[in-house]
């Protein structure tokens, strides 16, 4: 997991995710690991891991990883 941020106006430095990191929620996800959990190993938000686990964001990253 490579960890990239940027800076925000309101918060300071935000967690940005790779494309290297979407196949590892996925699987993440596949295995039945909590949302909650996911988000927090990641430093992203709920929310961005079920638009992940939904196709609306990060859709053109394919593969699952094991």
């Amino acid at each position: 997991m490579r960890v990239l941020k940027v800076m925000t106006k309101e918060k300071g430095w935000k967690k940005v995710l790779c494309a290297e990191d979407i196949p590892l929620i996925r699987g993440l996800l596949a295995a039945k690991m909590p949302v909650k959990e996911i988000a927090k190993k990641f430093l992203v938000s709920n929310n961005t891991i079920y638009r992940i686990a939904l196709g609306e964001t990060w859709s053109h990253i394919k593969e699952v990883a094991k």
